[in-house]
């Protein structure tokens, strides 16, 4: 068993060690996640073919 006092000292040693980049990418590559960069998510999303238009409705009057 391993006291508070002694886990804390052990656990700073050890954090230095295993929470690297590279353990974290491989930890989501198993559990099939994936992290991602947007801005090169949306920069390979091709652009619309033409320019979305929307039109406004006209007033319209209302009889009570």
């Amino acid at each position: 068993i391993i006291s508070k006092e002694y886990f804390t000292s052990l656990y700073s040693l050890v954090r230095e060690r295993v929470f690297i980049l590279k353990n974290i990418k491989a930890s989501f590559t198993i559990s099939s996640l994936f992290l991602f960069n947007l801005d090169k998510v949306l920069r390979s999303i091709p652009a619309p073919l033409a320019k979305l238009v929307i039109s406004r409705a006209k007033k319209v009057k209302v009889r009570s």
